[in-house]
């Protein structure tokens, strides 16, 4: 191979090499950008104040054609306890 052709031929590589260091730093910046987006959306503003739950029995179904008061406060009871465990309440 001429010296010259090898010349032309790193010079290419070294441009190719410049690009995917580009591309690479862009994404990293769209990356950077769209966390920061989707903090803003997925963050709660605030965690509620503290939930006292007492005497619940972990229950997830229901009947709604045929309940009771207790088989409710049960699922409620159930449920905030569960969104405690996610840290969405307190």
């Amino acid at each position: 191979m001429a010296a010259g052709d090898l010349l032309a031929q790193r010079s290419i590589e070294g441009n190719f090499l410049e690009e995917i260091a580009d591309i690479k730093t862009r994404l990293q910046k769209i990356e950077t950008q769209l966390s920061i987006i989707a903090t803003g959306y997925l963050a709660l503003p605030s965690v509620p104040a503290n939930y006292t739950t007492s005497n619940v029995i972990t229950d997830r179904t229901f009947n709604a054609n045929s309940t009771s008061t207790d088989e409710l406060a049960d699922a409620l009871g159930t449920l905030i306890a569960d969104l405690i465990a996610l840290g969405l309440l307190q």
